[in-house]
């Protein structure tokens, strides 16, 4: 007998636990509905009252270079041999996206670094031109 009242009353309580539980989710998004609204109301009695304008918030990632673009499309060319743009730009995105980097400006730097000398296109292909440094031994030395 021990042993059944102890269930109804565990029972009990995790029932009156759950409801409780469901009444808190409720409350918190009611708090977060009236918290947004209370700031959209500030926003609006600063900008009446001549107040300081709504800081912008910046994004936390660092955004790419030109210089790291450049370097990542080496290296996606130096794996794939050749790709298209789509697919440098698409490798490009996703790196970034797993470093946690910021996207922004990536297309304006992305086009700046296609424009580099080590990059040709050929039949619509992206290739990697490999460049050698001058010769310093040999007949070609007198040329430096």
């Amino acid at each position: 007998m021990n042993e059944n009242v102890l269930r109804r009353v565990t029972e009990q309580l995790r029932d009156e636990e759950g409801k409780l539980n469901g009444e808190m989710v409720g409350l918190q998004k009611q708090l977060a509905g009236l918290e947004k609204e209370r700031a959209r109301i500030q926003s609006a009695l600063a900008a009446l009252n001549g107040g300081a304008k709504r800081k912008r918030s910046r994004c936390s990632a660092k955004a790419v270079t030109t210089a790291e673009v450049v370097r990542m499309i080496e290296e996606e060319l130096s794996r794939r041999g050749s790709a298209t743009e789509a697919e440098l730009k698409q490798a490009v995105e996703q790196r970034l996206g797993r470093e946690g980097r910021s996207r922004s400006g990536l297309h304006l730097r992305f086009k700046a670094a296609m424009n580099d000398i080590r990059f040709q296109l050929q039949a619509g292909r992206w290739t990697h031109i490999v460049t050698k440094g001058p010769k310093c031994a040999g007949k070609d030395s007198s040329l430096l």
